[in-house]
């Protein structure tokens, strides 16, 4: 797959650990190509004067003779390009050929194949987007290597064409991209010849989602008509240009076919999806649903197929008729789409192996690879498909147990649905055989309509310790034959337990934890494990604590080999903590690890958060406390003055304190809110009481802290009369109280009580955040006596200080 980006896999230290690891991605450059048009200029023939370089004698007859005038189009010296073809307005009735110019002078001329049935079936998505891309009549495109020059030559019937032909070049656009070379889908590889997957050639991705067939029913051969003159390091070059091509002269979604095959027997996937999957492809109009297009590279009707090119078609076709369950000796009822030689409808009775020719107007796959159809590749497909046709299966698990060997994984055979036999041999003899009726889900998904009931898991017993080669065999049903899964060596071990103690640790209330896994290599059952501390030994039991992980690196023992433990009342302190595996069976018992650990004890520890004075003879404390000898909870008692209060645990929820000392919990919290408290300073001093009386009661802080009084304050903002009537605006705040202040208001001689001041003000709130925002006032007196007045607001103490004066104003009413 063509990527920009990929992530690096470091595989190093799994290696190191023994796991298996999938090969690793290689990437390299490709050189990337585009397509560029340019009209063709045509003149009679008699009309061309021959450069030096085009000597009259090099001409063929027709270019000469006046009685063919053939038409043919000025020279074109142009940038380097790979690949040209011809675009034209409507199907010619005699060749199109070119010649071009490289390093070595002009070529011959060279007819261009002309196939009006290559492309995608009529009226889907990629079939309109294809016509209203190109010109109705394109020429399949012919490799030229590196050239710098073309000329084209049509017959004279077709001179009504050339008014707006167009070459087609494909040439280098400058850039290189990044590819991934192992770019294989997962499945793919089994029962398949060896492919180079797309990424190998630097494909582009499609244009547009490549659709699937729901079942195959044939497969058409094709050749391509690129020309016969490459090199096997010039084969990836030529599918990039040849996909550039499809897709960006054609307009197709991406390259047609969807297997290549070149002259030296290379498979190459063409079309997105065709490894693994019926891909929809653009080889043969009509007939693309439901056929696979194998093509060969080359042009098999200007030279002949090699002998390892007809082989690797018939080997391609043989794995995808067998992935089918296609029998190759019958013939296949198949509705036309619409060629130019089958209308649309038209059911025709067709052998599993076809020719391009057979179903549409070309002479495609040319004379040479046609003739090997028959003589060759349809003789030998009963042969290739019945030995694709033999059990297919994989190991997954090949393991040494306690005298014994696992096996696991699936096989069946592509003929049958249900369960086949497995056989086993160790070191070369038969030791098992069974049915593989398991089940195994993933098949439906790997491999559809073979079912599910597959799947094998053996335990071969009486297995000598040591190294051992297990194959693993796929009994045949039917055609086919009995098939070899694969071969895996295996350790059967014996001898002292293996394990691991993963950790020992200490904690509150005197606890010591610790936990591991181990196994015996002579028993499937766990062995005991002893645990002694300061010399005093505990006996843990067996260890039958579920540990997956251990499952899957020892499958033959399961994965019921893990143990923990904890224990408390230790005293506090350095312990030594040793851990020993009970052996069972050949070995001896096994010490796995000692190790020092602390058991914390002492002092409570805590912080005091926040101590603070406020209105109303209020002190706000609060912070967090732990004693280190238990998980529990200690008291915390506050001292203002000489007087004390008892906060009881300190068991408020502190998430934060759970984090920093995980092994104590979070509900470490305390807070105390009181009042009553007279202005002016006062000492708070905060202890933590210790649980255990082995330690001392830990004094956390002292602060001193002030208590609010005196006389009330505030503003008058605006005094009004309307109406007979006086309003008052402003706020007024006792220090004394986070209450309302009270306020009178004199108009003239004459008072009144406003109240309290205990309307919502934010910006009072942001002012004052001890006081809250609830002092606003907001107050309208009842009618009054009219003319000039003089309006004073006074703040009504309570508890320490006067009476004040907020402000006067004069209205008139």
């Amino acid at each position: 797959m063509l990527c920009r980006f990929r992530r690096a896999l470091v595989v190093g230290s799994l290696l190191a650990l023994g796991f298996a690891v999938g090969p690793v991605p290689s990437y390299s450059f490709v050189e990337s190509y585009r397509v560029d048009r340019a009209p063709l200029d045509f003149i009679a023939a008699a009309q061309v004067v021959p450069s030096e370089s085009l000597p009259v004698d090099s001409l063929p007859v027709e270019a000469v003779a006046a009685d063919a005038a053939p038409i043919e189009s000025a020279v074109s010296t142009v940038e380097p390009f790979v690949t040209i073809g011809v675009s034209l307005d409507g199907v010619p009735t005699a060749p199109v050929s070119v010649r071009w110019e490289d390093e070595s002078g002009w070529s011959e001329w060279t007819e261009l194949e002309v196939e009006v049935d290559k492309g995608p079936d009529a009226s889907t998505a990629e079939a309109v987007h294809a016509e209203a891309t190109s010109r109705s009549v394109v020429t399949q495109p012919l490799w030229v290597g590196n050239a710098t020059a073309y000329q084209v030559q049509v017959g004279a019937a077709d001179a009504e064409l050339v008014g707006s032909a167009e070459a087609v070049v494909v040439r280098p656009d400058g850039q290189d991209l990044v590819v991934e070379a192992n770019d294989v889908p997962a499945g793919a590889s089994v029962g398949r010849p060896p492919v180079h997957p797309r990424g190998e050639w630097g494909a582009r991705a499609p244009s547009n989602t490549i659709g699937s067939a729901s079942t195959l029913k044939m497969s058409v051969v094709h050749h391509t008509a690129t020309g016969n003159d490459y090199t096997a390091a010039q084969v990836p070059g030529i599918l990039r240009s040849m996909q550039a091509f499809h897709m960006d002269s054609n307009g197709w979604s991406d390259l047609g076919y969807n297997f290549v095959v070149d002259k030296f027997g290379g498979v190459w996937e063409g079309r997105d999806g065709s490894l693994d999957r019926y891909a929809i492809g653009a080889h043969a109009e009509g007939f693309n649903t439901g056929s696979v297009g194998v093509a060969a590279l080359g042009n098999t009707t200007t030279g002949g197929a090699s002998n390892a090119q007809v082989d690797a078609i018939a080997d391609t076709i043989a794995w995808r008729l067998a992935g089918a369950g296609i029998d190759p000796t019958t013939n296949v009822s198949f509705t036309s789409g619409g060629s130019s030689t089958i209308p649309a409808g038209t059911v025709v009775d067709l052998p599993r192996v076809i020719g391009h020719r057979d179903i549409g107007s070309t002479d495609c796959p040319g004379a040479a690879l046609y003739s090997a159809i028959s003589a060759r590749i349809r003789p030998a497909m009963p042969a290739l498909v019945a030995a694709k046709l033999s059990p297919l299966g994989i190991i997954d698990v090949a393991a040494g147990g306690p005298g014994s060997v696992l096996v696991s994984g699936w096989v069946f055979d592509p003929l049958v649905i249900n369960p086949i036999d497995a056989h086993v041999y160790v070191d070369g003899a038969h030791r098992a055989s069974f049915a593989a009726a398991n089940e195994r889900a993933d098949l439906a998904t790997s491999h559809p309509g073979v079912g599910t009931r597959h799947g094998f898991r053996e335990s071969i017993r009486g297995v000598a310790p040591g190294r051992h080669q297990v194959c693993v065999f796929g009994i045949n049903v039917g055609p086919g034959s009995n098939t070899l899964i694969g071969c895996r060596d295996v350790d059967v071990l014996s001898g002292d337990p293996i394990g691991v103690t993963d950790a020992i640790s200490a904690g509150p209330d005197g606890r010591i934890s610790l936990s591991g896994w181990v196994l015996d290599p002579d028993t499937e059952g766990s062995p005991e494990v002893h645990v002694y501390v300061d010399g005093r030994g505990h006996n843990l039991g067996r260890a039958t604590g579920d540990r997956p992980d251990i499952g899957s690196a020892f499958p033959a023992y399961g994965a019921a080999h893990g143990f923990s433990w904890s224990a408390g009342g230790f005293a506090p302190g350095r312990r030594s903590v040793c851990v020993f595996f009970i052996n069972e069976g050949p070995g001896t018992t096994r010490w796995s690890t000692c190790r020092d650990v602390v058991v914390p004890g002492g002092a409570p520890i805590g912080v005091v958060d926040r101590i603070e004075g406020g209105p109303d003879g209020r002190v706000t404390v609060s912070g967090w406390s732990l004693d280190p000898d238990t998980a529990g909870s200690n008291e915390v008692h506050v001292y203002v003055g000489s007087r004390g209060f008892n906060l009881g645990l300190a068991s408020e929820p502190r998430p934060d304190i759970g984090s920093a000392f995980p092994g104590y919990g979070g509900s470490h919290g305390f807070s105390l809110s009181t009042g009553g408290l007279a202005p002016g300073f006062h000492p708070v001093c905060v202890f933590a009481i210790d649980v255990s009386g082995r330690g001392p009661n830990s004094l956390l802080r002292c602060q001193w802290i002030g208590i609010p009084g005196g006389s009330p304050f505030g503003n008058v903002e605006s005094v009004t009369a309307t109406g007979g009537r006086v309003t008052v605006t402003g706020w007024a705040i006792d220090p004394d109280t986070a209450g309302g202040a009270l306020v009178h208001v004199y108009i003239g001689p004459q008072g009144f009580d406003a109240g309290r001041a205990a309307t919502s003000r934010t910006d009072l709130a942001a002012a004052f955040p001890t006081y809250g925002g609830s002092h606003g006032l907001s107050w309208t007196s009842p009618p009054v006596a009219s003319g000039p007045q003089r309006v004073c607001v006074y703040g009504i103490n309570v508890g320490l200080g006067g009476t004040s004066l907020l402000g006067c104003r004069d209205v008139v009413v």
